[in-house]
């Protein structure tokens, strides 16, 4: 009887084991938890063991394409892509990879030790020149306590697509985005939280910025190109220098979209050029970014201290507006619901029903006391009037609202 439960007793303690082993392998489980990250079908601890698992590659394999999928909300060191070695977190030499990281709708927080060439390993992640590098659909998190100069020390061609980062946390932090070289796509809905100061030491302290273009002539001869076309928000200074006096004259940064609350700042003209296509921003300087040519003036219209850029922004904010809100076109010309305005304008939204337009336009007399009387009919006063003679006779009449 003793050997029979001895027996039973050495199949359970081996189940039990076995059960373990087998809950730690789980190669082949996309819920995993035990395991940070995958490649394929092989799981890895940590991103930067996964990432120098895609520089062992050699030849044609390294620029291939190799994806890194988070498996779960997590929280690692930075890493490096397109070294040739990395010794105690400092890159070495250039061998350029392409690498996708997948964050798969979750947060990876990222933490010491920082990685960067030997004397300046300050980057939370260094992307070397010749790489390509995607981060997509999930979260990035910058946590207090971390000793980080840039979350993104970019020399790659780097596309950033329906990421939310967030660096307002680490006071060390200057920059999300910082671009050397390279071509660099915030696309999608990506948003950047880069508000506030950063104070690296007593000397180095100012605004934290979302983006920052730092044009390297000497170095880095191709420039930076940026472009930011994102329907997710950017807060925090958007920032043009150079360093030394031999400026590329390549390097620029484009935005076709966005919402942007933070200042925009070029250092001076031998910068790089900023050019602002469209979207939404709290600068009240925003013009000074814009096409003014004869040919094409960008249009820029302004309300409660919010400018909106491009005709089609300033459409869709027209007709976003509250009842009785008022929007001045600032610049240029535009079409809000099939009526035209021009630069000193005001389109006024209407209380109710339908679309009601004042047109301020003035004729050519000198006297400034007194205002013209608008060009055209209004025709939003018109229909009132007529409806309200009809209401006092008793008569029922309605109108369909435009679109």
């Amino acid at each position: 009887m003793k050997k029979i439960l001895a027996t039973i007793l050495a199949l359970v303690l081996a189940l039990a084991l076995c059960s373990v082993s087998w809950a730690e392998d789980c190669t082949h489980d996309d819920n995993c938890t035990v395991h940070m990250v995958k490649i394929g079908d092989t799981h890895y601890d940590t991103m930067a063991a996964a990432a120098a698992a895609v520089h062992e590659k050699t030849g044609e394999d390294r620029m291939a394409g190799t994806t890194i999928v988070l498996l779960h909300d997590a929280t690692g060191s930075g890493f490096g892509v397109g070294y040739n070695t990395i010794v105690n977190n400092a890159t070495n030499g250039n061998n350029p990879v392409s690498i996708t990281i997948d964050l798969n709708g979750k947060t990876y927080t990222m933490c010491a030790p920082t990685v960067g060439s030997s004397g300046t390993e300050t980057n939370g992640f260094q992307f070397l020149k010749g790489s390509t590098v995607v981060i997509k659909n999930g979260n990035i998190v910058l946590p207090d306590g971390v000793r980080c100069a840039y979350l993104f020390q970019n020399y790659a061609n780097l596309t950033l697509q329906d990421v939310n980062v967030d660096i307002e946390k680490c006071e060390p932090c200057e920059a999300a985005v910082h671009s050397m070289n390279g071509v660099v796509k915030i696309v999608g809905s990506t948003s950047i939280a880069a508000s506030g100061n950063y104070k690296w030491s007593e000397s180095d302290a100012g605004v934290r910025k979302s983006v920052a273009l730092l044009d390297w002539g000497k170095s880095y001869t191709d420039g930076t190109q940026v472009t930011v076309e994102t329907t997710g928000t950017l807060t925090g200074v958007v920032q043009s220098t150079r360093y030394q006096d031999v400026p590329t004259n390549k390097s620029k940064l484009t935005i076709k979209s966005g919402n942007f609350d933070g200042e925009f700042m070029r250092e001076d003209e031998n910068s790089p050029e900023i050019l602002i296509e469209s979207g939404s921003f709290t600068d009240k300087d925003v013009m000074e970014f814009t096409s003014k040519t004869e040919e094409n003036t960008t249009p820029v219209a302004s309300n409660n201290g919010t400018y909106y850029v491009g005709e089609t922004t300033i459409q869709s904010a027209a007709n976003s507006l509250p009842g009785g809100q008022q929007m001045k076109i600032e610049q240029g010309k535009v079409t809000i619901n099939n009526v035209a305005y021009g630069q000193g304008s005001t389109y006024t939204k209407p209380s109710s029903g339908g679309y009601y337009y004042y047109h301020p336009t003035t004729d050519t007399k000198t006297d400034t006391t007194t205002k013209g009387s608008p060009k055209t009919f209004d025709a939003g006063v018109g229909i009132y009037a007529v409806t309200a003679v009809l209401s006092v006779t008793g008569m029922a009449w309605t109108a369909k609202k435009r679109h």
